[in-house]
């Protein structure tokens, strides 16, 4: 079975041997590299065509920059392989990334995230962590949480990605492409999250988004919301489902059931959707959230996040 490894990158020459050797060095072997260079204008072509000299299973494409989106939509054109891992040149895989990808893959999930290791500036506390798996389509529909992870965290099937693929207004996700991925995964699949840090997180000076989140006016962040609401309501409008699907307390209770971690937190957070967010008489309300409780108390873990949930 072979993984498609898409790289997109842009004028990160310094990281690029690193992160590309990465790949190499995998357990799993069975892969091909798909490398976007967007428009670069330092040495990463000539760093790309250098590795692909080397190794035919390295296929470099070169274009002009049009941003993360752009690059995505490109690669994902050109890959092969039943599941596609994305990469940020600025990061890496350690090297069992695939082969537990590949393992999560057989058991029947499209939608794989994996733990990851912060790099460079470790004390930055932002990283989007969501470990509880499952179905997640009622906690993006009606709070927008994000529910994956970082580019290079984030493993989906072929399949999934032509769901997905092409991404739509490549001008406004010139940054945060992934967005868009994890919402369109999020809400066509269930997610597996592999509590293995399986990928090295570089933070540094000149990320595009994560050392400028911080940054955002409000008015950006309210054009966001909109943009990313014309998302959902493009998926949800793909698989066909009648938006009365997001009325039904029943269907809501159901999804918390697929939950591979229970807790309080997640608890806490299905029943602010249940009573601040959905149209339903109160006793429906009410009875579900007994049920929800029941199942919380009767499947409780001790679980401590190994790092800081952002929702």
């Amino acid at each position: 079975m072979k993984i498609s490894v898409l790289i997109d990158n842009y004028n990160y020459a310094k990281f690029l041997p690193e992160c590309i050797d990465s790949v190499l060095s995998q357990t799993y072997q069975d892969f091909e590299i798909i490398i976007v260079d967007d428009g670069s204008r330092d040495n990463s072509k000539e760093i790309i065509e250098e590795y692909a000299k080397k190794d035919d299973r390295i296929k470099p494409i070169f274009k002009e920059n049009g941003g993360q989106a752009s690059a995505f939509n490109e690669g994902f054109k050109h890959c092969k392989g039943e599941i596609i891992c994305l990469l940020d040149s600025d990061d890496n895989f350690k090297p069992q990334k695939l082969e537990k990808v590949a393992e999560a893959y057989k058991k029947g999930y499209e939608y794989i995230i994996n733990d990851y290791e912060l790099i460079g500036d470790t004390s930055y506390d932002f990283g989007p962590y969501c470990p509880y798996g499952g179905f997640n389509q009622f906690l993006v529909y009606y709070l927008s949480i994000f529910t994956g992870s970082t580019t290079s965290n984030v493993s989906i099937s072929k399949k999934l990605g032509e769901m997905i693929f092409p991404i739509k207004n490549e001008k406004f996700f010139r940054v945060r492409a992934d967005d868009v991925v994890v919402f369109g995964a999020s809400m066509m699949s269930e997610m597996y999250f592999i509590d293995d840090e399986l990928t090295e997180y570089r933070i540094h000076g000149s990320n595009l988004f994560a050392c400028n989140y911080k940054k955002i006016t409000f008015s950006e962040k309210y054009y966001r919301d909109f943009v990313m609401h014309q998302v959902k309501k493009e998926f949800v409008d793909k698989i066909g489902i009648d938006r009365r699907f997001f009325e039904n307390v029943y269907h809501l209770h159901a999804e918390f059931r697929t939950k591979h971690i229970i807790d309080l937190h997640i608890l806490k957070t299905y029943l602010k959707v249940l009573f601040f967010e959905i149209n339903a008489p109160l006793i429906k309300k009410i009875d579900i959230a007994k049920k929800m409780i029941s199942f919380y108390l009767e499947n409780k873990q001790d679980f401590k996040p190994k790092k800081r949930i952002h929702f």
